[in-house]
């Protein structure tokens, strides 16, 4: 691995005005909800646009409340994982959807907040490890790949002290990982060398 990707984690919050589903016209509304969904298309709209890089964007948890079938959500609380191999286009991903959601207000009479969770910058780690590394690798005739890290680890703190760099095996079904099909066999990984 070359290093670890920026990441930035934030809780953000949407709030309108509940109302009733029924009686309540579409142009009186202050949905929360419809709000929360238009953040997260415009999240994937940034990703694929190419307007920020190589983003990722994910909203891994979203709740509206109070959360009855009959009730326009007056909250939407979400969280928003940003990921980025360079800085400045994470900066400038990270105002763009500021910049989006306080548009919200006007569009739908909701109001925006951000809450940090996290934050890092890019963590390159050390050349001269990764030159060793692929030494090695070529030595034990075993291919390989330079990429960044797309998630975040313990090296990114240790390359702060010391020297560091990381190696990623190639897991069963598609390389995937975070889940429980991920799994790496060392011996058909082995049989598969020349």
């Amino acid at each position: 691995m070359t290093g670890v990707q920026s990441i930035s984690w934030q809780r953000l919050e949407l709030r309108g005005a509940a109302a009733h589903a029924g009686t309540t016209p579409i142009g009186h509304r202050q949905d929360a909800g419809l709000a929360a969904a238009e953040v997260v298309v415009e999240l994937r709209r940034m990703c694929t646009s190419g307007d920020f890089g190589q983003l990722r964007a994910t909203v891994g948890k979203l709740a509206v409340e109070p959360a009855q079938t009959n009730v326009i959500p007056n909250l939407a609380v979400l969280t928003v994982d940003l990921r980025n191999p360079d800085d400045d286009a994470m900066s400038a991903a990270e105002e763009h959807l500021a910049a989006f959601v306080a548009g919200l207000e006007k569009e739908h009479g909701v109001s925006g907040s951000f809450e940090r969770m996290a934050k890092t910058a890019v963590v390159p780690f050390d050349a001269g490890v990764q030159e060793l590394l692929a030494r090695t690798a070529d030595d034990l005739g075993l291919p390989y790949v330079s990429a960044m890290s797309g998630a975040g680890h313990d090296a990114q703190e240790i390359s702060a002290i010391c020297p560091t760099a990381m190696v990623f095996v190639a897991g069963e079904y598609g390389g995937i990982s975070h889940t429980p099909r991920e799994y790496s066999n060392a011996a058909l990984r082995l049989a598969d060398q020349p």
